[in-house]
């Protein structure tokens, strides 16, 4: 049986994909040898309307599957391209509160690496939602991730270097399995601070780390009401003290020029459905 890719309740499969899953599977034992070398793509998934009153969002990624839950079409761009929610420019009549819960199941028993899984995901969201992007600089209010004066307090994984990191993030705490600086960055920009976060400590390799500090109004977006209370005895300290003192880097305001994505073409799945169910 041909694997499928279809949009529940949204969309068709996509034309493109559909047809070159048909193809392997004619192909036979060719199309497996062939596809040892070709990366990953997606065989089955959904895209639901995300239930009505949900908080917060997360993204998962667990062997083979990938699932995001109550995402707007801006935080899977930012996921897709590692940016920002400040680094997509959306000016055009497209930024729609609209919230999706996706599963996407990849067609390949090993697990995809980071970087594949961001592909994957850019091409679901080109053919999905029709989405055309290209890429401009601007100057950006930035925060910078260096070492602290004292050098940097990190315990080395063990974990495989090759594997997918472990980031937990809840309000006021990030916990770390397995994750790099770049991950580090990442996880603070995309659901932590209100600006894009640079790595620049020049650390390599992976690390396993937690943090726990006071978070305020800039953070953590729409769980911003899930903070401490001001009130709050033997509160933790704020980020950038929590920061120096509990893993020795430093995180500093400052501009800097950056990658910025323009929208150029977004429609609703809905849209552009050739049959709604």
């Amino acid at each position: 049986m041909c694997p499928k890719f279809w949009v529940e309740a949204l969309i068709r499969v996509p034309k493109i994909l559909f047809a070159s899953l048909l193809l392997m599977s004619a192909n036979g034992l060719l199309g497996n040898a062939v596809a040892a070398n070709r990366p990953p793509v997606f065989a089955v998934g959904t895209i639901r309307p995300s239930k009505q009153g949900a908080r917060g969002n997360s993204f998962r990624v667990k062997g083979n599957r990938f699932e995001a839950t109550n995402a707007s079409l801006n935080d899977l761009i930012s996921f897709a391209y590692d940016l920002h929610a400040k680094q997509i420019a959306n000016d055009r009549d497209w930024g729609w509160a609209d919230k999706f819960d996706v599963a996407a199941q990849a067609d390949s028993e090993n697990q995809p690496t980071e970087q594949q899984w961001r592909e994957m995901i850019q091409k679901l969201l080109s053919e999905s939602f029709k989405l055309r992007l290209h890429r401009t600089r601007k100057e950006l209010s930035v925060y910078v991730l260096s070492v602290a004066e004292d050098g940097a307090r990190l315990k080395r994984s063990k974990g495989d270097p090759n594997g997918l990191p472990q980031v937990s993030l809840e309000a006021g705490a990030i916990a770390a399995a397995n994750a790099s600086m770049a991950d580090l960055a990442e996880a603070m920009q995309r659901a932590v601070v209100d600006r894009p976060v640079i790595d620049q400590t020049g650390i390599k390799g992976r690390y396993d780390f937690s943090l726990g500090w006071t978070s305020d109004n800039s953070q953590f977006g729409t769980n911003a009401a899930k903070n401490p209370s001001a009130t709050d005895t033997h509160l933790p300290p704020a980020l950038p003290a929590a920061i120096r003192e509990q893993i020795g880097l430093r995180l500093d305001a400052t501009t800097a020029p950056l990658d910025v994505l323009v929208v150029d073409q977004v429609e609703r799945p809905y849209e552009n459905s050739e049959e709604q169910k």
